[in-house]
């Protein structure tokens, strides 16, 4: 009779499970993040837009574009992530 320690196994197929899990719920909050983010950008910029000083309107919008900027970049790290995630699934790796 032949027996096998699989213990090691396990514990990777777990921590890949895990791993798999986590690569889910980052998604998932990363669209979730830029929607709560967006919307507020949208009411300052409207609110920018009505104010009778110029130059603090104009400095409003730059810094709700660079604010969107940055969500912009959080889009493409949820891109990734899920782009990564049907890799692994593909390549049955999780």
């Amino acid at each position: 009779m032949i027996s096998y320690d699989i213990t090691e196994q396990r514990r990777f197929e777990e921590m890949r499970r895990q791993a798999f899990t986590q690569i889910e719920q980052n998604i998932e909050q990363f669209a979730v993040l830029g929607d709560h983010i967006r919307l507020p950008l949208q009411v300052i910029l409207g609110t920018a837009e009505l104010l009778d000083d110029e130059q603090a309107s104009e400095r409003i919008r730059k810094q709700v574009w660079r604010v969107n900027d940055i969500v912009r970049q959080l889009d493409r790290g949820w891109v990734e992530s899920r782009e990564i995630r049907e890799f692994l699934r593909r390549h049955e790796l999780v």
